[in-house]
This record gives C-alpha cells, sequence and structure tokens, in this order.
C-alpha cells in the first residue's frame, strides 16, 4: 500500500502537541512511531535534519519531516509563532502589507527587510522585484545576490546595467542607512516613452549576502525638488 505522506513540525518524540486555531489548547496523546532508515531528499540532494530525525506514526502510515530542514533545503524561512502557534513558511518572494493611517509597510519575513510607503500604490511583484505604482512616481525595490563580487562591484555593475537602459547617472555618494554595513545613493535621469524623467537609487545592504537597491523615477511637475522621491528612500529600513 503506497504511503501518504504529509510534512509537519515534530514537537516531540513520543507525543505530538498540535495546535488547533490560534486560541485552541494544545492536544497531547501518546502515539508509536518508527525511527532510523529515513532520508529526505530534495531535488535528490539528502538534506541533513540532525537530530531532527524523520519518523513514521505507525497507526497513521504516514511520515512526519521538520518544517524547517525541508522549507530551508526548499529556499525558504521558518518562523514560530508562539501566540497563535503557527509555524510561519516564507519564500524570497513573499511580502505582507499593513496600512495604518496615509502609510503602507511592505514587510518581507524572509529578508528581515520593511519598506514604508504612502497608501494607494498599485503593487506588482516577482520573484525578485517589488514595483509599486503611484500617480507620479514608480517606485521598485530589487534584491540581488552580490556575495561572490562584493557590494561596491555589484552597485557599480547595476549602475552600469541601469545606464544601458536609457539613464544618466549625474552623481554618487556613500550615505548612511540604519542597519545597513554599506550603502550609496545615485541620482540623474531615465528616459520613459520619449520623456527624460528625473531618477533617485539607493543601494543597501544589511548582511554580506544581499543587496537591495530601492529606485524612484519622479515627476518634476509634482515633485520639483525630488523631496518626495528621497523620502521614499528613507523609508527603506532594514529589520520587521
Amino acid at each position: 500500500m503506497r504511503k501518504r505522506w504529509m510534512v509537519a513540525l515534530a514537537t516531540g518524540v513520543l507525543v505530538l502537541g498540535m495546535a488547533v486555531g490560534a486560541t485552541a489548547a494544545g492536544v497531547r496523546r501518546n502515539i508509536e512511531v518508527e525511527y532510523g532508515g529515513i532520508n529526505l531528499k530534495v531535488d535528490g540532494k539528502a538534506v541533513d535534519t540532525g537530530s531532527s530525525q524523520p519518523f513514521v506514526v505507525v497507526e497513521e502510515g504516514r511520515t512526519y519531516v521538520p518544517a524547517r530542514y525541508l522549507a530551508e533545503a526548499l529556499n525558504a524561512k521558518v518562523d514560530w509563532d508562539a501566540a497563535t502557534k503557527s509555524v510561519l513558511v516564507s519564500t524570497p518572494r513573499y511580502y505582507k502589507t499593513e496600512t495604518q493611517g496615509d502609510m503602507t509597510t511592505y514587510t518581507f519575513p524572509y529578508y528581515g527587510v520593511s519598506v514604508k510607503w504612502p497608501a494607494g500604490g498599485k503593487t506588482q511583484a516577482s520573484d525578485e522585484l517589488l514595483e509599486v505604482q503611484y500617480a507620479n512616481n514608480l517606485t521598485s525595490v530589487t534584491v540581488m545576490n552580490y556575495q561572490a563580487a562584493g557590494f561596491d562591484t555589484m552597485v557599480d555593475a547595476g549602475l552600469a546595467a541601469i545606464k544601458q537602459s536609457g539613464a544618466t547617472i549625474t552623481a554618487e555618494e556613500p550615505v548612511t542607512v540604519p542597519g545597513a554595513v554599506a550603502a550609496r545613493d545615485a541620482t540623474g535621469t531615465m528616459k520613459l516613452a520619449g520623456n527624460e524623467l528625473p531618477m533617485r537609487i539607493r543601494f543597501a545592504a544589511a548582511d554580506a549576502k544581499h543587496l537591495w537597491m530601492v529606485m524612484v523615477i519622479y515627476n518634476k511637475q509634482t515633485d520639483p525638488d525630488g523631496a518626495k522621491a528621497k523620502s521614499f528612500l528613507s523609508g527603506f529600513t532594514f529589520g520587521n
């Protein structure tokens, strides 16, 4: 008989605590399990689960594996919310929003990064890019892996790619961003639909792996000195 497989968090050796809703009390029962000889593989690659071995619940005929190791092998991140008794799995492209008053906070749990911008934007997300379109501004957040190249090398490459897409960079300067190990700003113009629009860019990294680029293309008629565009850049912070 073919076994059914279910991914769950192993919370005990012989006892499983199962949360039912955010406020329900835990349910405990004694169960018989089988250990040993169970391997976890993702895309043909063995996953080391340390001391948290997969096991079979005999009466169910189901195999349980630790959620953290499986999720991380799938390039996701796992957190535990004790208040709601929830296992939280987040992928690189996942983000959540919270609007308070006239501001919306976009949070990326996988990276521990949040962006606070004015409410009312039209959002579009892909694997490594979040775009928020306003009436007079196009704001985008892009994340890149710079571990092999180094921060300055990756920033230079990013600016070179932006120039190839029709932009002109007029000034660059290092800046201080709370929580960042390195950050640089650039200003210039971008050609869009035959118009040359002013642009501000911020590159920032909170660790030795991920480089974030925040770019704002804005309208000089509604934002003549770029103050609003600059406020978008300052809305980018590290930490949830």
